[in-house]
């Protein structure tokens, strides 16, 4: 007495198992070729910003100060420009993809400068990021900020 069954008939015994494997093909097949819904939906960045920045490293680590950011994005890039009380102020290029901006920050006043950054929505109307570059005097720094509309 043997425990493998005997298959009689090869021919009906694959076309039995050739459904079930077809249809199993035919679903991976359907998910492996939708669009993939846990892709980040890009968020919209425009408007106004009021920031609050703070220095973590560099020469003047510690002091913080505010920004007013004004944003513009057509699909995924943004464009915009920044002013803070002090008199400094600049323009300000980037990309977005999902809950993330990546920018360069241009400062033309008080003396000509570029940094570069990111920001991340982390909440309804509320960016926290981090930007590096060289100050007017040519140290190196990196500042923090929070900004919300």
């Amino acid at each position: 007495m043997s425990l493998v069954p005997k298959i009689s008939s090869r021919p009906s015994f694959l076309r039995r198992l050739a459904t079930p494997l077809l249809a199993l093909a035919a679903a991976f097949l359907l998910v492996a070729c939708t669009g993939n819904d846990d892709a980040p939906a890009t968020i919209d960045f425009s408007g106004g910003w009021n920031a609050t920045v703070t220095i973590t490293s560099g020469a003047n680590e510690g002091a913080s100060f505010t920004l007013v950011i004004t944003l513009a994005q057509a699909g995924e890039v943004i464009d915009g420009t920044w002013v803070n009380p002090a008199g400094t102020d600049g323009t300000m290029t980037g990309t977005v993809e999902g809950n993330v901006m990546v920018f360069t920050a241009n400062q033309l006043n008080p003396c000509p400068a570029s940094f570069q950054g990111t920001a991340n929505w982390t909440l309804e109307n509320v960016l926290e990021g981090r930007y590096w570059g060289h100050g007017c005097d040519g140290s190196p720094f990196t500042a923090d900020f929070t900004a919300t509309r």
